[in-house]
């Protein structure tokens, strides 16, 4: 009742921000002639309150109110801050003027989880960096690579979800645990002992929950929290660099094994050269940090979308697609998933794993008719993006059909789109793929009656309080 009355009266009109104008920009007219309308927010505090408090469904009420682009100037421990989903303004951000652009401060904060790798670098070294693990999830290596993530699930709904015929438990977890699995036999192999395997997922675990308040402005948060954030963070990057450096060492004092993820990257794959110790440690923390962690979030939306009882259909024929995989799959098997492929789209669209993205401009500049200036900030929200009903009918309806028609896909980005994307988004599919074929060939799942899983976003958007579910073993498991 409280947050209603503020946001209600945070949310009243006033005219529009001086830095718009009529003037198109390079690829495309302006829409508008008139100066949109912005929010007034609250007196000095302006926004961010609610910006801090859930800022993915704010913003996507604020894109409802006030149309596709607001601007929002001297935000209380923001600054200045765009927030579009204007498919033009996206593809100048992302794509026609990405060099102007770069990573927002704010995702430094989780500097000491992620370590300096590509997803923090910029310019050269960006460039450079890519050049190195570019190669590492081509079609090629990741045909390798299937087999081996095959495995791995496998044995994980043995000695996991096989034991839980008939009961309800939360299927996130699990999925959160197998990912994390299938990066690390994936990427480290037996490079890594099972021992290091265990504390890695125990540092990522008590890490990733506490990262959202690192990005609320330090006057909204208690005293000493920012501190005692960083120091869990620290604590945990530790225990991860240095498993990463042992491994790093192991790697330098064995000969070269192609097609082995670590051993490529080390060495150098196709001629390249390969990666010093803090290039191997700060990606390593980055592929490890970022990859199982929105597969894992997909997976359990997907769940949540495909059980319901209202999407039968697409049970039906996700199963007797999945009955046709072998247990060993190629790449060229997984291809031939159709439905399992737009399922896993439609579950990226409503459900983006990563909800926005955020840039800070370098120099000044005009895009869509707004006046965007130096170290300004323009957010993304894709998760409104994906769910704008003038782009996608019916946009709440879970409907994998609608990515058969491939007219769309320009403003569908959940591995964002232009330089900077997700360079791990074929190994993410790829997994997701025999995830999905393989428990729906061994199990038959239900969801657990009258559940409501919220959005709950901590940089990745988690289904809470779980996803729950109740499974029978099929007849044929592990026979």
């Amino acid at each position: 009742m409280f947050w209603s009355i503020l946001e209600r009266y945070a949310l009243k009109p006033v005219a529009g921000s001086a830095r718009y104008s009529s003037v198109p920009h390079e690829n495309g007219a302006t829409k508008s002639e008139t100066t949109p309308e912005t929010p007034r927010g609250l007196p000095l505090l302006g926004l961010t309150p609610f910006l801090a408090r859930d800022r993915t469904h704010f913003v996507d009420r604020l894109l409802r109110d006030f149309g596709p682009t607001v601007f929002l100037e001297k935000q209380p421990g923001v600054g200045n801050i765009m927030f579009s989903s204007d498919p033009a303004i996206v593809d100048e951000v992302l794509v026609h003027r990405s060099s102007k652009f770069i990573k927002s401060k704010h995702y430094r904060k989780v500097l000491p989880l992620t370590g300096k790798g590509s997803l923090l670098l910029e310019g050269e070294s960006w460039r450079t960096r890519r050049k190195i693990i570019g190669p590492l999830f081509h079609p090629s290596h990741l045909n390798a690579l299937t087999k081996v993530v095959a495995k791995v699930v496998k044995k994980y709904a043995e000695r996991e979800f096989a034991p839980r015929a008939g009961e309800a438990f939360d299927i996130s977890k699990h999925f959160n645990r197998l990912t994390l699995e299938v990066v690390c036999e994936a990427i480290l192999g037996n490079w890594a002992t099972d021992e290091e395997k265990t504390k890695l997922s125990q540092a990522l675990d008590q890490s990733l929950s506490k990262i959202e308040p690192l990005f609320y402005p330090k006057f909204l948060s208690l005293p000493g929290t920012e501190r005692r954030i960083k120091k869990d963070l620290e604590k945990a990057a530790k225990i991860i660099d240095d498993i990463s450096r042992g491994i790093f060492h192991r790697v330098t004092l064995q000969p070269h094994v192609d097609n082995d993820f670590v051993s490529d990257f080390v060495h150098g794959k196709d001629g390249k050269e390969g990666a010093d110790v803090e290039s191997f440690c700060s990606e390593f923390k980055t592929l490890v940090f970022a990859g199982h962690e929105t597969t894992s979030n997909a997976l359990s939306w997907m769940w949540w979308c495909v059980f319901h009882p209202q999407n039968g259909g697409v049970l039906k024929s996700l199963q007797a697609e999945a009955a046709q995989v072998p247990d060993s799959p190629t790449m060229a098997d997984l291809r031939k998933l159709a439905v399992l492929q737009n399922v896993i789209s439609e579950t990226l669209r409503i459900f983006p794993s990563v909800p926005s993205i955020s840039r800070d401009a370098t120099e000044d500049m005009n895009i869509g008719g707004w006046s965007i200036k130096k170290d300004d900030m323009i957010v993304i929200p894709i998760i409104s993006l994906h769910r704008k009903g003038d782009i996608w009918k019916q946009p709440m309806k879970f409907s994998p059909h609608r990515f058969e028609e491939k007219a769309r896909h320009g403003n569908y980005l959940p591995f964002s789109k232009g330089p900077r994307n997700c360079v791990g988004s074929g190994f993410a599919t790829m997994e997701m793929l025999i995830i999905v074929s393989t428990l729906l060939n061994q199990f038959q799942f239900e969801l657990i009656p009258d559940q409501h899983p919220q959005e709950e976003v901590h940089v990745t958007m988690k289904p809470s309080p779980g996803i729950f579910v109740r499974l029978k073993n099929k007849s044929s498991a592990f026979h």
